[in-house]
């Protein structure tokens, strides 16, 4: 063993030997100095030791398959390693001891190897090593520069598993909630808002399956995966803009002067994004994406790998939504505030408690949160990676907080027969999506 990095120096212009020993049998093999990928090493029955192409058959049986992933390549060549070598002691038996997949935690002194986010799957004399990294919500609308820290991607992907999570299981009872206690005598605002929820809910599943689908490693799906995700971001934009558009209308009541109003709606809200998805799949902008921390360690996706497409299609989609949702914004929160009861000069303390809730609600409602992307450069790069995830992975429970306690307000006014029809409870009680 200690004549291994000698035998490298007797390599030469190759990049790669067999070596052996008696019963003693391996490979070696250079590391690239740049762009490291996996290595593969295959061993027979008979111990003979080869070294495979990207191209080999998963399914042929070996008697041993020996995978080293490409971060472990990168990490041994960031710490001056030179090669990689795999050798078979035929003569060695070692009793009693587990084998365990690791991943490396490059936080902390020493670094060491960690057992978390790995599971250790041993069937039939082989073992499988499946290693979840997560990544994280803000990767849909800003790139990951390459130099984001190994503790702030953990962080965020623990941020992002848990609200997409909440997410997910909210936005489920909101729509169960719906199917089966109001879908009959459900408003406009209503309907739209559930569009919106459905929207939201694929969106926040498909993120959560996209990593899932990227190791599978077949293309096909990949593009597929990401095409329905980035279809979902789209619809949960558009279902912005039209809450948007239902709230202008709403106060200036036009909806009813409108043929066919919902049925536009509709048509808008799914159809849009799937032009902007069906062009981008005809020009073949779906793909893997890896994500990389400065450790070494990295995450793969199925997303949009070209950067500026990336940022120009899903930047300048946002922008148009959020020119549009937040000069609504601006107009409605100026009602809110500036109408006064007419009963007395001041706003009492339930009044403006009421209207900070309806504030609150209309941010999440027309995806104003979406906007930390557009502060994702230079020294607000990774505080603005913290809020938008915050914010927007734990959206789809925010709205259901929201929509809970609106529709309880909404039962309680219905029920007080107009006895505090203040024009600013009036107000208040309009810009709610649930009357």
């Amino acid at each position: 063993m200690n004549d291994i990095t000698a035998l490298v120096e007797m390599l030469g212009n190759y990049t790669s030997a067999e070596i052996s020993s008696g019963d003693i049998k391996g490979v070696i093999t250079k590391l690239a100095e740049k762009e490291q990928g996996s290595i593969s090493v295959s061993v027979t029955t008979k111990n003979e030791v080869k070294i495979l192409d990207e191209n080999y058959d998963s399914e042929t049986k070996y008697s041993k398959l020996v995978r080293i992933p490409k971060e472990a390549s990168r990490m041994a060549v960031k710490r001056n390693g030179s090669f990689a070598a795999v050798v078979v002691f035929p003569g060695v038996r070692q009793n009693g001891l587990n084998a365990t997949c690791v991943s490396w935690d490059g936080k902390g002194k020493p670094e060491k190897w960690i057992t978390d986010g790995c599971e250790t799957n041993e069937k039939n004399g082989s073992i499988t090593c499946q290693c979840s990294h997560l990544t994280f919500f803000a990767i849909l609308m800003s790139p990951v520069r390459q130099n984001i820290s190994a503790s702030d991607f953990r962080a965020l992907t623990y941020i992002t598993s848990v609200g997409c999570g909440m997410s997910l299981f909210f936005l489920a009872v909101a729509l169960f909630m719906h199917c089966l206690i109001r879908k009959g005598k459900a408003s406009d605002a209503t309907k739209i808002l559930i569009n919106l929820f459905v929207a939201m809910f694929t969106l926040n599943l498909s993120f959560l399956v996209n990593e899932s689908v990227a190791n599978l490693r077949i293309f096909g799906a990949c593009v597929a995966m990401a095409a329905t995700m980035h279809y979902t971001m789209l619809a949960t934009f558009t279902w912005f803009f039209m809450e948007a558009i239902h709230l202008y209308f709403n106060l200036w009541k036009l909806p009813a002067e409108i043929k066919h109003y919902l049925t536009k709606v509709y048509v808008a809200g799914w159809g849009t994004p799937a032009v902007v998805v069906t062009g981008l799949l005809a020009s073949q902008n779906y793909g893997y994406v890896v994500i990389q921390t400065d450790n070494g360690s990295s995450s793969k996706m199925c997303w949009i790998p070209d950067a500026a497409v990336h940022q120009g299609v899903n930047i300048g989609y946002y922008a148009i939504v959020f020119l549009f949702t937040f000069a609504v914004f601006i107009t409605t929160v100026r009602q809110i505030v500036t109408i006064k009861p007419k009963e007395e000069k001041a706003q009492n303390v339930s009044s403006i408690k009421a209207n900070s809730l309806s504030i609150i609600g209309l941010v999440l409602l027309l995806g104003i949160t979406w906007a930390f992307a557009f502060f994702s450069y230079g020294p607000l790069l990774v505080p603005s990676y913290y809020i938008f995830t915050i914010l927007n992975s734990f959206q789809g429970f925010f709205l259901f907080i929201y929509y809970y306690n609106s529709r309880k307000r909404a039962t309680g006014d219905s029920n007080a027969a107009g006895s505090s029809g203040s024009t600013a409870t009036s107000n208040t009680v309009r810009t709610s999506p649930y009357q």
